[in-house]
C-alpha cells in the first residue's frame, strides 16, 4: 500500500485496531522504507497516550536505530510531546545518541520528563563524560525532580564534575544544593560572571553567605564598569545582598581614594614589571608595558590613569552608573541649559566641577569627594535629568504647528473638492510629529510607536510612499526616546542609544537623515491628521474619511530634504558596563 494511504488508513481506525495494525511486523517494516519516512513522523506525532508506547516497543526501537533516518525518527519521537515518550527513549542507545553534539537531538529535551536528565547524569558518571549543560534544557520544576535526594550524594560522591556544573542549573535547584560545602565551596570558587548567570536563573543568594568575605570582595574588587552592570542586577534580584556590597563598595572606595600618595593610587606603587598583564586591566598594561623602562613617562601615565580611575569611582558611588553612560546624560543636561536657560539644573555646583574633572589637582578631586561623599546625588541627578527631558518634550509639543479652519493653511476649495479638510505647508515655518505606517492603516496595538519630528528645515522621513499620519500633541509622560537619527529600537523594549535632550531646532539641526521618538501608545491616541507630499491619492482620502480627519498637504519643492545618512547602530550607545571599550573619559568629559 502507497505510504501515505497507509497513514490515512491507520488514523482513521479506533485506538485498539489502530494498535493491532501498528504491532503487526508487516506494518512496522512497511513504515521504515524510505518512501514512507513522513507518514511515520506522522503517525508517531498524532497517537495518543500509550499507543505510542504499543507502536515502538524494545525491538522496534533496535530496528528505527539501525534505519538511515534514525536520528530524524527519535526527534519526531522526542518532539511528539506524548507522556510516553520518555519510557520509550530510556535506552542506553537512544542517549548516547542524544549526547552526540552532531545528531543536534539534546536541543529537544525539554520535551522529555526528568528520567532522561537523571540518565544523563548516570551517563556522565560512568563515562567520565561531561554534558552536565543539557541539564539546562529542563526547567525548574524537572530540575529539582532529576536532582532529587539520591542525585545530590551521586553528585557529592563524583569528583570530576566541571567548575561551572552549577551554571546548568536554575536558582532554585542551586539554592538546594548550597546547603553541602561541596557545592557551597563551588558557588564560592565561581566568578562574577557565573554568579550573575546563576541570579538571572532566580538564584537567592542564602543569608549565611552574606558576610562571607570571598563573596563580597568579588564585587567589591571589580573595575568600576563590571561593578555596577553586576551590582544592578543584584538589585533587582538580591536586595538585601546588593546593600550589603554597596555599603562594603563604599568603605573600598573611600579608601582608595584617601590612601593616594604622591598623586598616584596605591595599587600603582609596586608595579611588578613582569605581570602587568595578570595585576592590571588589559587597557592599562598595554600602555604601561610600553613605557615600562621610561620612569618618567610611566610616572606621568599612571598620575593620569590615577586620576582617570578616581573619575569612574567617584561617578560610580555617586550617581550608581557607568562612568560613560552618567558623562553622556550630564552632557546633554548641560547642552540643553545652555539652549534653554530657563532650565537650571540642580548641584549645577557639583556637574561643573566633574566636567573640569581633567583640570583640578588630585587634593581637590579628594577634598571634592570628601565633600560630597555623603550627599544622595544620584536621586537629585536623575530627577534633574527628566526634567530636561520633559521640559524640552513639552518645548517641542508647544511648537507643533496647529490646524484649525481659521488658519490661511487651510484650503476650502480643495476642501469642498474632495469632502474632507485639506491644509496646505507652501513654504511656511511648521513642525510635525508624524508616522509612517507601511501597512497603510492606523494600527493602535497599545505597545509603542515610532514617530519623527519634520519641519521646514528637514522633511526626511523614513518612506515618503508609505500612508503618513501627524500628529498635534504628545502625552509627554509617554515618550521613552528622542534620538537625532534611527535609534534601532526594540519597539517596547527600548534602545541602547543616548537619549537627546535637544530644543525642535537642535533636534532638527543635528538630524541628518531622520530622527526617532519612542512613544508608548495609550487606548485613545490616534492620528490627528494624515500628511501627504505634494499630491493626494484616493488611499489618502478613503483613510481620512474613514477616520474622520482632516489631509496635511507639504509642498516638498518649497522645503529642505537632507541627504545625509543614519548613523551606524554602533554610534553614540549607552554601555550595559560589562563590555571593553577603550575610550579616554578625561580626554572625551569636556561639553560641546
Amino acid at each position: 500500500m502507497d505510504a501515505k494511504n497507509l497513514y490515512k488508513h491507520i488514523m482513521s481506525l479506533p485506538s485498539k485496531e489502530r494498535i493491532n495494525l501498528l504491532t503487526n511486523d508487516i506494518i512496522r517494516k512497511r513504515l521504515l522504507e524510505d518512501d514512507a519516512h513522513y507518514p511515520f513522523v506522522w503517525i508517531v506525532q498524532q497517537l495518543k497516550g500509550k499507543e505510542l508506547k504499543y507502536f515502538i516497543d524494545e525491538k522496534y526501537l533496535g530496528d528505527i536505530l539501525s534505519n538511515n533516518k534514525s536520528i530524524d525518527k527519535i526527534n519526531a519521537i522526542m518532539s511528539s510531546c506524548n507522556e510516553y515518550a520518555t519510557d520509550i527513549l530510556l535506552d542506553d542507545r537512544v542517549v548516547s545518541l542524544i549526547l552526540d553534539s552532531s545528531t543536534s537531538l539534546h536541543t529537544y529535551l525539554y520535551n522529555l520528563d526528568y528520567r532522561m536528565g537523571q540518565k544523563i547524569i548516570d551517563y556522565d558518571i560512568k563515562n567520565s563524560t561531561n554534558h552536565f549543560s543539557m541539564l539546562s534544557s529542563f526547567n525548574a520544576k524537572q530540575q529539582l525532580e532529576i536532582i532529587d535526594t539520591d542525585y545530590i550524594i551521586k553528585l557529592l560522591k563524583y569528583k570530576e564534575l566541571p567548575d561551572r556544573f552549577l551554571t546548568n542549573l536554575s536558582g532554585c535547584v542551586v539554592e538546594k544544593l548550597l546547603d553541602y560545602d561541596k557545592f557551597q565551596t563551588m558557588f564560592l570558587d565561581s566568578t562574577v560572571y557565573d554568579i550573575n548567570i546563576l541570579i538571572n536563573h532566580n538564584l537567592v543568594i542564602p543569608k549565611r553567605l552574606f558576610d562571607s568575605r570571598v563573596l563580597i570582595d568579588k564585587y567589591v574588587n571589580l573595575d568600576t564598569n563590571r561593578y555596577r552592570y553586576y551590582v544592578n542586577n543584584l538589585m533587582i534580584r538580591n536586595y538585601e545582598f546588593y546593600d550589603i556590597v554597596e555599603k562594603e563598595r563604599f568603605k573600598y572606595v573611600d579608601n582608595v581614594v584617601n590612601s593616594i600618595d604622591n598623586d598616584i593610587l596605591s595599587k600603582y606603587k609596586s608595579i611588578d614589571k613582569n605581570n602587568v598583564f595578570n595585576n592590571y586591566d588589559f587597557q592599562t598594561a598595554s600602555k604601561m608595558k610600553s613605557i615600562i623602562n621610561d620612569k618618567e613617562k610611566l610616572d606621568e601615565f599612571l598620575k593620569y590613569s590615577t586620576k582617570e580611575k578616581l573619575l569612574e569611582m567617584i561617578i560610580d558611588l555617586f550617581f550608581k552608573d557607568v562612568s560613560y553612560n552618567f558623562l553622556k546624560n550630564l552632557k546633554a543636561i548641560i547642552n540643553y541649559s545652555k539652549a534653554n536657560p530657563s532650565f537650571i539644573p540642580s548641584n549645577l555646583d557639583i556637574y561643573n566641577t566633574i566636567l573640569s574633572f581633567n583640570d583640578l589637582s588630585t587634593d581637590d578631586i579628594v577634598k571634592f569627594f570628601n565633600d560630597n561623599k555623603r550627599k544622595d546625588l544620584s536621586s537629585a541627578f536623575y530627577e534633574d535629568f527628566r526634567k530636561a527631558r520633559n521640559i524640552s518634550y513639552q518645548e517641542i509639543n508647544n511648537g507643533i504647528t496647529k490646524f484649525d479652519k481659521s488658519s490661511s493653511l487651510y484650503k476650502k476649495d480643495i476642501s469642498n473638492e474632495f469632502g474632507i479638510d485639506i491644509y496646505e505647508l507652501n513654504g511656511e515655518d511648521f513642525y510635525l510629529y508624524i508616522h509612517s505606517s507601511r501597512s497603510g492603516r492606523w494600527m493602535n496595538n497599545k505597545k509603542t510607536l515610532c514617530l519623527s519630528l519634520i519641519s521646514h528645515n528637514s522633511i526626511n522621513t523614513i518612506d515618503n510612499d508609505e500612508v503618513i499620519f501627524g500628529f498635534s500633541k504628545l502625552n509627554i509622560n509617554n515618550i521613552m526616546h528622542m534620538y537625532h537619527s534611527d535609534s534601532f529600537s526594540a519597539k517596547e523594549e527600548g534602545t541602547h542609544k543616548v537619549h537627546d535632550i535637544e530644543t525642535k531646532e537642535n533636534l532638527i539641526n543635528k538630524t541628518t537623515s531622520y530622527n526617532e521618538i519612542l512613544y508608548k501608545e495609550n487606548d485613545n491616541f490616534k492620528p490627528d491628521f494624515i500628511v501627504c507630499f505634494d499630491v493626494i491619492d484616493d488611499e489618502h482620502v478613503a483613510i481620512a474619511r474613514e477616520m474622520n480627519i482632516p489631509i496635511v498637504i507639504i509642498n516638498s519643492k518649497r522645503y529642505v530634504k537632507k541627504n545625509g545618512k543614519l548613523e551606524g547602530l554602533e554610534q553614540n550607545n549607552y554601555l550595559s558596563g560589562n563590555e571593553v571599550d577603550d575610550y579616554d573619559l578625561l580626554e572625551d568629559i569636556k561639553c560641546k
